[in-house]
């Protein structure tokens, strides 16, 4: 059973890897529309970094419709995984929101 786990991690590290090639353009042409599937394959296997660019794109609009709501909710998916940028990101969303 951990050999299943060890190669999951693997398949996680891929995707996220490829998807912030697209992301930032490094080696290819920038890409959000091919990042995005990536990022939320990774971020469905349970990759935290992921959850996290997922809302960076939600928040900017990049590659996807902007949506504050769902950029919430996958930066709180990352701080739960122990991403510590998206815990800062999702408490300034917070009170972002809050001041509205």
């Amino acid at each position: 059973q951990p050999r299943s786990r060890g190669l999951g991690d693997v398949y996680k590290r891929q995707d996220l890897e490829m998807a912030k090639k697209y992301y930032f353009g490094r080696g290819v042409s920038v890409d959000p529309s091919r990042a995005y599937p990536l990022f939320l394959q990774s971020a469905n296997r349970g990759n935290p970094e992921s959850a996290r660019y997922l809302g960076i794109m939600y928040l900017r609009g990049k590659g996807v419709q902007k949506d504050t709501q769902k950029s919430l909710e996958w930066f709180s998916r990352a701080a739960q995984g122990g991403d510590e940028i998206a815990k800062k990101n999702l408490k300034t969303l917070q009170l972002m929101n809050a001041h509205k």
